[in-house]
Parts: structure tokens; sequence; C-alpha cells
């Protein structure tokens, strides 16, 4: 399936502001590009990288998992700033 043009337009927009704030070249674009399609399409996204998403997608609902001691939880809902 074909990535929806305004998710294109929106991983470009937050990939330049990650750029622009010093970001580095190289394997992070492909999340921007993952990001602004759940974003575009509504879809809640599990990572392992939440902050990142969280900065340059706010309205996306984020599902954070991460290697934890026993007494946190695996997973973590970030809620969506309004």
């Amino acid at each position: 399936r074909e990535i929806a043009r305004p998710a294109l337009f929106r991983a470009g927009r937050a990939y330049a502001l990650y750029r622009r704030r010093g970001g580095s070249e190289g394997q992070v674009l492909p999340d921007f590009f993952i990001g602004a399609h759940a974003a575009v399409e509504g879809w809640p996204l599990l990572t392992r990288d939440a902050s990142r998403f969280k900065t340059y997608f706010p309205t996306l609902d984020v599902i954070a998992c991460w290697r934890r001691p026993k007494t946190e939880p695996l997973l973590r809902v970030v809620p969506t700033q309004n």
C-alpha cells in the first residue's frame, strides 16, 4: 500500500525539523515515514523510542515498550497532548 501524500508531506516536515535541531542522517528517516503514516491514518504506534515519536508527531497515540525491571509494566501508553 502506498503512503498517502499527506503522510509523506508530514514526514518530510518532521524530518527537516529533526535535522535543523542537529539530528543525524541515516537510519532514522524510515521512522519518520512510519510515524507520519500512523499519525495520518489514526493508528497507534508501538515503539521503544516513544520520546522521538511524541516530539515530532504530538497527536500520535504511542504505545511504548522497553526492557524493564520486573517491578515495572512491559507496556505504557503515552497519552496524546490536547
